[in-house]
């Protein structure tokens, strides 16, 4: 990995792709973890916030605008790019149905592919099929078969890409009546904590079957106090600090791959270690 910096790329905090490059990270996600190199160009940087509304991570001392996604960005700055795909409100039989295109453009021909891509979806598959937003709702088996099927495209797509899965969070669901999407009139929550916990127990199953690492993101939640106001602004979508929690889950599980903020180098020198006499000595390379 000499002289590479290296791609990342994910999918769903309940939903999506994600890849090393954004500023917001939806529930539905592919994010893609792309190791940067000076020839491979311009790091992107795409914002893709499921909700639209920045939010504040505190992170080291830094105070971010943004959500895990713009944490990791920052975290692997001049070492990979992020590269983003939220999809708001999306279940795995859509995202399985959009995939391809959701990963157009994402390493171009020629270019060295993903390092990883993390897929997080399954909160809104977990609705439940008889409340508000039921056409959401995938049933358990068919949402593992769509996880498989995701995998699947990423493999063939790019071999040696390390595939990362993250279960949908844990559920508030007083949090989700107080701040309802659309008109729920029947003061039942559309989803439940006990869903969300199977569906993310069958996450788990699906990357133990397909030998892959995954983040249970729903039992780290409830190893904590009051998790449900903490980590939950609606009882969905994270806070500032349920977005923390989710970032270190997710360096920590890179660097068990081999992706930590130590083992990539840089893209191209920093400023602090070139030659003041000769500025442009340091880029002749």
């Amino acid at each position: 990995m000499t002289g590479v910096k290296k791609e990342l790329c994910g999918g769903d905090m309940t939903k999506g792709w994600v890849s090393l490059k954004s500023r917001g990270i939806a529930i539905s996600t592919f994010l893609v973890f792309c190791p940067s190199r000076a020839d491979q160009g311009a790091r992107r940087e795409r914002d893709a916030s499921e909700t639209g509304a920045l939010r504040r991570l505190h992170h080291r001392g830094v105070l971010w605008e943004g959500g895990w996604g713009a944490a990791l960005a920052h975290h692997f700055s001049r070492k990979a790019d992020v590269v983003l795909r939220g999809y708001s409100g999306y279940n795995t039989r859509w995202a399985l149905k959009v995939v391809g295109r959701a990963m157009e453009g994402v390493c171009p021909d020629g270019v060295a592919p993903p390092a990883a891509a993390i897929v997080f979806f399954g909160a809104n598959d977990a609705s439940l099929p008889d409340r508000y937003c039921s056409f959401q709702h995938v049933p358990l088996p068919e949402y593992q078969s769509n996880l498989r099927g995701i995998c699947a495209y990423l493999r063939e797509r790019w071999s040696s890409t390390v595939i990362i899965l993250i279960t949908p969070p844990a559920i508030d669901e007083d949090g989700r009546l107080r701040d309802t999407c659309g008109d729920n009139s029947s003061g039942l929550p559309e989803r439940t904590n006990e869903s969300a916990g199977a569906y993310a127990k069958a996450c788990v199953a699906v990357a133990d079957e397909l030998g892959l690492p995954v983040i249970d993101i729903w039992s780290k939640m409830l190893q904590f106090p009051d998790w449900e106001k903490s980590f939950l602004r609606d009882g969905l979508h994270f806070t500032a600090s349920g977005n923390s929690v989710l970032f270190e889950e997710v360096v920590k599980k890179l660097g068990d791959e081999g992706l930590s903020l130590e083992a990539l180098p840089v893209d191209l020198p920093q400023f602090r270690d070139m030659d003041p006499n000769d500025p442009l000595k340091s880029l002749r390379d």
